[in-house]
């Protein structure tokens, strides 16, 4: 089902249900890591590991909710699967609001449970990949002269290469040896 490259970070307070848990991931192929409070989790945790919450809604000290505005406070990416034996139907509309990817009542049904972690490592996957590509695409623009980068606004704005002579009043050989030869998804630079 899934593989070693995706981890579920599971936190609950419960040992029984943190145990429970756990037991039912593991034949799902995932590497699991289980933290007894949110504290410890977000003092030790790697953020780069690809991966999802599962996130007890109510604990001691901080409770789910508390967890995912302190994520987002921080500018982490973490997706998060809450779980809980009661809750209202204003903290789950909460939680989805503030991105979850969904809310199980416990005991969990097991095919619901691998279906939401199915979905947040697809999310997790297109995320990572996006962010790659904005990377990489910082590091390509850091490289372009301030000519290439002004050209290059005007390329993706689509003019062709005598309007933007026009416009930058310059000539179009100049242009065209200012035009940065990968040009694609170069638009950032231009906002």
């Amino acid at each position: 089902m899934a593989g070693t490259a995706f981890t579920v970070f599971v936190i609950d307070n419960d040992p029984t249900s943190l145990n429970r848990l756990t037991k039912v991931l593991r034949p799902t192929g995932y590497k699991i890591k289980k933290y007894p409070n949110p504290n410890t989790f977000l003092d030790e945790h790697d953020w780069t590991e690809p991966g999802c919450l599962l996130l007890n809604l109510y604990m001691k000290d901080l409770n789910g909710l508390q967890v995912q505005q302190r994520l987002a406070g921080q500018q982490l990416e973490r997706l998060i699967i809450f779980l809980a034996a009661r809750c209202t139907v204003e903290a789950a509309i909460r939680a989805i609001k503030a991105g979850a990817i969904d809310f199980l009542r416990k005991p969990v049904d097991r095919y619901r449970l691998f279906n939401a972690i199915e979905r947040a490592k697809e999310r997790d996957t297109r995320i990572r990949r996006v962010n790659a590509e904005r990377k990489e695409i910082t590091a390509l623009e850091q490289r372009l002269s301030p000519r290439e980068k002004e050209v290059l606004c005007h390329v993706i704005a689509g003019y062709q290469n005598p309007q933007i002579a026009c416009v930058l009043e310059i000539s179009v050989k100049t242009v065209n040896s200012s035009r940065p030869s990968n040009g694609k998804n170069a638009s950032a630079q231009c906002r």
